[in-house]
């Protein structure tokens, strides 16, 4: 049997939940100006590099080291041979 919406405004029948407590809202946070979004976009990217730059990574090197990954999945005498050195 379907709920109708007469039913659904009931509270439950525990009484767990009072009918009058107030609905939460999906984004309690107000919205951001597209400024300051970009900004917070800018800085979250600048605190990546920063630390890539820290432990010595530029980018090529990086795409070079997810390759490397990719070949060791994929070929065990490629990661004992870079295991042994």
């Amino acid at each position: 049997m379907a709920e109708t919406e007469t039913d659904m405004a009931q509270p439950h029948i525990s009484g767990a939940e009072p009918a009058t407590k107030p609905k939460m809202t999906r984004n309690r946070r107000p919205r951001l100006s597209e400024f300051e979004r970009k900004r917070r976009q800018k800085e979250r990217w600048m605190k990546h590099r920063v630390a890539e730059i820290r432990i010595g990574l530029n980018n090529t090197d990086r795409w070079a080291r997810i390759r490397e990954e990719y070949q060791l999945k994929d070929n065990p005498s490629v990661a004992a041979f870079l295991l042994d050195q």
